[in-house]
């Protein structure tokens, strides 16, 4: 079997698979541990956003500024007429954010990414829909590197 990684440096493809993608997973510090969790999200000005429950115990203790990570992957599988063909069975694309993860408290920022939240995700604003619930914050990864590769292989 036969793969090829690719590192991509288009910021313009880069910034559309994070723009796409639906859900990635977010590694931090809790506790003195690394933790992940799958994680919706909204990629907006080269920063993610992240919305996460307080209630659960993971989330309430992350720690602020601290390094944190946000990957992001797209799976492919190719399709080949002939078994013999020299066409790959799959690509994989990934897109990882490493940067200080922060509380975003600002109103003005929270009801932008809220908004972008609610676009990318379908759901249909009522009159104060931009308030979030009491329960949920907002994480700012501010990103300070982005990696991408593509992987190809058959």
């Amino acid at each position: 079997m036969n793969k090829t990684i690719t590192h991509i440096r288009d910021l313009d493809l880069i910034e559309k698979e994070l723009n796409s993608a639906k859900a990635g997973t977010f590694a931090f510090f809790a506790d003195e541990k690394i933790c992940q969790t799958a994680a919706a999200y909204v990629y907006m000005n080269k920063n993610i956003y992240i919305f996460l429950n307080e209630n659960e115990e993971i989330h309430f203790n992350i720690k602020l500024s601290s390094e944190t990570s946000f990957t992001v992957l797209k799976y492919e599988k190719k399709k080949s007429s002939r078994r013999v063909d020299s066409i790959p069975f799959y690509s994989i694309f990934s897109v990882s954010l490493k940067g200080t993860a922060k509380n975003v408290t600002d109103q003005k920022l929270i009801d932008e990414v809220t908004g972008f939240y609610m676009q990318k995700y379908g759901i249909n604003p009522e009159p104060q829909a931009s308030e979030i619930p009491p329960a949920v914050k907002i994480i700012l990864i501010d990103t300070q590197e982005i990696q991408a590769f593509e992987e190809i292989g058959g």
